[in-house]
């Protein structure tokens, strides 16, 4: 924009010199001097606003890079080194909306939350069953069986030594609730949970591919806004031009020239601004599926 805004001012300059110079041969009316000194008034106020504009750009990308390098006055300038691709897409929404379900964070994590509750319910399944335990246990025993040798020395070669039998037992322990409401009543409620979880995902996947539908349509409509700017602009041109040759016969007066200055301005405007809109859109697209910037 701001570099539109100094071709306006060129022209609109050279066009009040070409005027002053007319007047000052005795050849022009001093009248298109004071309307052509309007239109560089007006193209400087919007390259000193666009001038602006640029310098709170860059210090906005200087902020997100977190460089120590960059300061944020205008001491150092950002300059990107390529320039937007312009190019036009036939998308497979089917296929974006599935890459969405993929790669989304958000429903990886729904993903997560409903395999849990799964867990959940079955876990609340099994503590409604009858509980049955079984109890097994095996010692070596550190004892004699003999009268006089009652020490503590007979005892642990008898350990070692396997002396004395080891002992074991084993059992058998069930338990049934009586009425089992608890158990019933949490396991219901897993199940809720459960299925609430699902709704959610459910709605979540519902505006993911909102998300990606609309930013589908969002890229298209840029791309056509594209190809519209693009001849809005050829148009003005042609415009200008013509009104220029019909200026310097004298056919037109320079109101007429510094409208058709103006519609020039605002075509090229609307060219760069649907560029920009175009990347932006081809980052939410980005965005929407998942993806990282430019797959």
């Amino acid at each position: 924009t701001l570099r539109i805004n100094l071709d306006l001012y060129e022209m609109a300059r050279n066009l009040l010199e070409e005027q002053r110079r007319l007047v000052d041969a005795g050849t022009n009316s001093i009248a298109n001097v004071y309307n052509f000194e309007v239109d560089v008034a007006i193209a400087v106020d919007r390259v000193v606003s666009a001038e602006s504009s640029l310098l709170q750009a860059v210090r906005a990308v200087k902020v997100v890079m977190q460089e120590p390098d960059l300061s944020l006055d205008s001491s150092v300038a950002l300059q990107p080194t390529t320039e937007p691709t312009l190019v036009g897409y036939e998308f497979d929404s089917r296929r974006l909306v599935e890459t969405a379900f993929g790669n989304r964070a958000d429903l990886l994590q729904y993903e997560f939350q409903q395999r849990s509750a799964a867990v959940a319910v079955m876990m609340n399944e099994n503590a409604m069953l009858p509980e049955i335990d079984i109890m097994a246990a095996w010692q070596p025993m550190g004892f004699t069986t003999s009268v006089d040798s009652g020490n503590i020395v007979d005892a642990t070669r008898n350990l070692f030594e396997g002396q004395a039998p080891p002992g074991w037992m084993i059992g058998l322990n069930a338990s049934v609730s009586i009425g089992n409401d608890a158990a019933i009543a949490n396991h219901q409620a897993a199940i809720l949970q459960r299925l609430q979880i699902i709704a959610n995902r459910r709605q979540r996947e519902i505006l993911v591919t909102q998300e990606v539908l609309d930013a589908i349509d969002t890229l298209q409509a840029g791309w056509s806004s594209i190809v519209s700017t693009e001849f809005q602009v050829r148009a003005a041109e042609r415009f200008y031009d013509a009104y220029k040759r019909l200026f310097d016969r004298g056919q037109i007066p320079s109101s007429n020239l510094s409208q058709a200055l103006q519609s020039l301005s605002s075509a090229r405007v609307q060219q760069a601004t649907a560029a920009v809109q175009y990347q932006i859109a081809k980052a939410n697209l980005a965005q929407a599926t998942g993806c990282i910037l430019g797959h």
